[in-house]
């Protein structure tokens, strides 16, 4: 109906077939506009003529006449200016596919558009694929990477079945030599050297890394001297570093401590009756003897003239202060010294009877006293028939 009202004020206009009718003629005329008056600039072209010619420029938004509308999708026509594309109007565009790129929000893959997103990897097409997704190998697709996998052993190192040199070495070779020491798979310096290093030997005359001379002195010398008393080193073995036995309070006889040679651990050999190891009359008059005559008066070892004339001198008689001194005595100063049996002096009270030794014997003063008897002293003292002594008148 559309098609007849425009052509019915095409005639209406023209008096019949023109050669030139404007777009705004005929769109205006069909939405009752006025068809009197093409505003300038209109296209030139046969719009109205039945058909919509594409080549001369003719489109439903310039010709709707020839074109129809263009205010909706599937009207045949793939509108720019209306917004429509491949991705908005394929009924009008057409599918985007081929355009170069694999769009799956517009649903392609390698089913819908092999031509963007390439051909489907399909198991049993005789192709070994790698590169698929996921990889065809003989664990995932026997029929084309020559049929299932036999494990390891068949000469064939199969990453895809896990086989590497550390799970099939027969398929995959040893790990040795890779850069890594991996004890995981049997690797140490014996093994692989060569990912290991070699083995460090003590006693090989080399002080290789790892040896020093706590752990290999046969390799790398000993440690003594080096300030430092650690490892097997003592104060037997390396005095240099571990100082002296001596002190530890232990008198260890197979280090040659003695009482001369450690007196610390060993204790003093005083008393032992031989002057040695350091003694002296000093320290050990025991086994050294008195210091008391080597003609020093050694007031260190409390000598004085009364402990020591030898060495000090006899000291000056001070009768009367009160102290006996060494060179007083009751003969020469009653008055310090008390009377005592053997000084020499028969003072304070002491007889014959009492001390003979100073007083001198009683025999012969006439009487018998007490000690004596005929045998000792027949002067004072009669026979006695009993006395032990045959005298007198006694006779057998």
């Amino acid at each position: 109906m559309a098609m007849a009202l425009a052509l019915a004020l095409v005639g209406a206009a023209g008096g019949g077939a023109c050669s030139r009718i404007d777009r705004f003629d005929v769109t205006d005329a069909a939405r009752g506009g006025d068809a009197a008056a093409p505003p300038d600039g209109g296209l030139s072209m046969a719009c109205g003529d039945g058909v919509c010619d594409a080549a001369g420029g003719e489109a439903c938004d310039n010709c709707f006449a020839d074109c129809g509308a263009c205010d909706f999708c599937g009207s045949g026509v793939c509108s720019a200016a209306q917004g429509e594309s491949c991705t908005t109007c394929s009924t009008d565009c057409g599918s985007c596919c081929g355009d170069g790129t694999c769009d799956t929000k517009m649903g392609e893959d390698c089913t819908a558009c092999a031509f963007d997103c390439g051909a489907c990897v399909v198991c049993g097409d005789g192709v070994c694929n790698g590169f698929a997704s996921p990889p065809e190998d003989c664990g995932t697709c026997g029929m084309d990477c020559g049929g299932a996998c036999t494990g390891c052993g068949d000469g064939t190192c199969d990453a895809g079945a896990g086989e590497s040199c550390a799970t099939c070495a027969p398929d995959c070779g040893t790990c040795c030599g890779d850069g890594m020491c991996d004890a995981a798979v049997g690797e140490f310096c014996a093994s692989c050297p060569d990912d290991c290093g070699g083995c460090v030997v003590c006693g090989n005359g080399m002080c290789q890394t790892g040896e020093d001379c706590a752990t290999c002195a046969a390799d790398c010398g000993s440690c003594c001297g080096d300030g430092t008393c650690g490892g097997p080193e003592t104060c037997a073995n390396c005095q240099a570093d571990c100082g002296t036995c001596c002190g530890n309070g232990t008198c260890d006889a197979g280090f040659g401590e003695t009482c001369s040679t450690c007196p610390a651990d060993c204790s003093t050999c005083c008393g032992n009756g031989t002057c040695s190891g350091g003694e002296t009359c000093g320290t050990c008059p025991a086994d050294c003897g008195s210091c008391c005559g080597n003609a020093s008066c050694e007031a260190a070892l409390g000598e004085t003239c009364s402990t020591c004339a030898d060495d000090c001198g006899a000291c000056p008689i001070t009768c009367g202060n009160g102290v006996c001194d060494a060179a007083e005595n009751d003969c020469n100063c009653t008055d310090d010294c008390s009377p005592a049996c053997g000084d020499g002096c028969c003072t304070g009270g002491e007889t014959c009877a009492s001390c003979a030794s100073d007083c001198g014997a009683c025999c012969g003063n006439g009487v018998c006293n007490a000690g004596e008897d005929n045998c000792n002293c027949g002067l004072d003292c009669g026979p006695s028939c009993g006395d032990g002594c045959c005298t007198g008148s006694e006779n057998s």
